[in-house]
C-alpha cells in the first residue's frame, strides 16, 4: 500500500496523491475525517502544550535534547507525535528566559516551517525522541570538538564583554566632554 501524502476533498470526490479515489468516496472521506481528529487532537503543534523539565529536557552538559511522552511520564502532554516546529518555538522561548541555557549557543537553524539543522554539537538524546518529532532535520556537526566549542564560546564572551567595556568607555568620555561643554557654556552666561 502507498503512503498517503496529500488528501484533497473537492465537493463530493475525493483525490489521495493528487488521484481521483475510485472506491465509496463517502466512507473513504468518513474514515479519513476520523484519522485527521485522532490525529489532530493527539498531535502536539504549538509550543505552549510543551513544558521544560516535563515533556522536554535540555541537557547543557552533553547538549542534548530530550522528549517524553507520557508512558515515561504521566504528567506529559505528548501521546503521539510532536511538531519540531513546536520544539523550535519552545526552544527560541527557553533560550532568552533560563539562565543556563543562554549560556549555551542556540542548537537549531529554521531552514523552512518542517526542517531544520541542529549545530553546535547539539543532538537529540535517543532514537524514541527522534521518533517522537514530525519535522525533517540535520544534525551539522562541525569538524571541532565539544571541547574546542566551549572554549571558543568562552573567548567569545570575553571578547564581547572586552567589547562591551570598551564602548562603555567611549559613551562616558563622550558624555563626560558633552557634560564640560555644557558646564562651561553655563558658566560663561
Amino acid at each position: 500500500m502507498k503512503r498517503i501524502s496529500k488528501v484533497e476533498i473537492f465537493g463530493d470526490k475525493l483525490y489521495i496523491n493528487g488521484e481521483l479515489y475510485r472506491g465509496d468516496a463517502k466512507e473513504m472521506m468518513h474514515k479519513v475525517r476520523l484519522m485527521c481528529e485522532k490525529i489532530n487532537n493527539d498531535l502536539i503543534t504549538d509550543s505552549d502544550d510543551l513544558r521544560q523539565g516535563i515533556e522536554i529536557i535540555y541537557d547543557c552538559e552533553n547538549r542534548t535534547i530530550e522528549l517524553f511522552d507520557n508512558s515515561e511520564n504521566p504528567q506529559s502532554n505528548i501521546k503521539d507525535k510532536v511538531m519540531l516546529q513546536a520544539v523550535y518555538a519552545l526552544s527560541l522561548e527557553e533560550w532568552r528566559l533560563d539562565d543556563e541555557l543562554i549560556k549555551q549557543r542556540f542548537p537549531f537553524i529554521s531552514i523552512t516551517e518542517m526542517s531544520f539543522e541542529l549545530m553546535n554539537h547539539w543532538t537529540f538524546k535517543n532514537k524514541k525522541t527522534e521518533d517522537l518529532l514530525i519535522g525533517e532535520f540535520v544534525i551539522v556537526e562541525p569538524d571541532i570538538s565539544l571541547a574546542q566549542s566551549k572554549e571558543i564560546d568562552r573567548d567569545r564572551r570575553k571578547k564581547w564583554k572586552l567589547e562591551f567595556e570598551k564602548q562603555k568607555i567611549k559613551d562616558y568620555n563622550k558624555f563626560s566632554s558633552k557634560l564640560k561643554r555644557f558646564w562651561k557654556n553655563i558658566k560663561n552666561d
